[in-house]
């Protein structure tokens, strides 16, 4: 069965759960997979004050940080597009450094990897691609080593490779 036959949007992560229903946006589906691991590793409790922080900030990059990112890897922006998408990025990125991660904290929410900080990583990710250097912003970039050594992210990153 084609991709799009499943998600028409053509647009990515999609999950088709067993009744057929389809989850193809960020927020969705990490949300999702947060009430659905077999570990509470990826999210706190459900209807917890902590729940809903990581519901506010996975709002936020799925509404300020990501949106800032993803144009900019349109080659045919025009300078002056894309000179204000690199500067809404770093302002983006700076309010990241200066207020959620202020504490150098190694999450985003409470003391543990959640969906927020999987999500958060792989827009960060794109920085190199982007010429936005993370070493300006000292939390932001602590933030990003700690969560690229997990070894569970280290294993991502090696299959990733290996499917390359």
């Amino acid at each position: 069965m084609s991709p799009l036959a499943i998600n028409p949007k053509g647009n990515v992560p999609t999950i088709q759960l067993k009744d057929g229903t389809v989850l193809n946006e960020n927020v969705a589906t990490l949300l999702w997979i947060a009430e659905n691991a077999k570990t509470n590793r990826v999210s706190p409790p459900p209807g917890s004050s902590a729940a809903h922080l990581l519901n506010s900030k996975l709002s936020w990059v799925a509404t300020e940080l990501h949106p800032s990112a993803g144009p900019l890897f349109n080659p045919k922006l025009s300078t002056d597009v894309k000179t204000f998408f690199t500067d809404r990025l770093h302002q983006k990125i700076t309010y990241l450094n200066n207020v959620e991660l202020k504490k150098g904290q190694p999450f985003l929410v409470q003391d543990d990897f959640s969906v927020v900080d999987a999500y958060a990583y792989i827009v960060l990710s794109w920085s190199p691609f982007l010429k936005a250097d993370l070493t300006k912003y000292p939390n932001v970039q602590k933030y990003f080593d700690g969560i690229k050594s997990l070894d569970f992210v280290k294993e991502a990153h090696a299959l990733m490779a290996k499917d390359v």
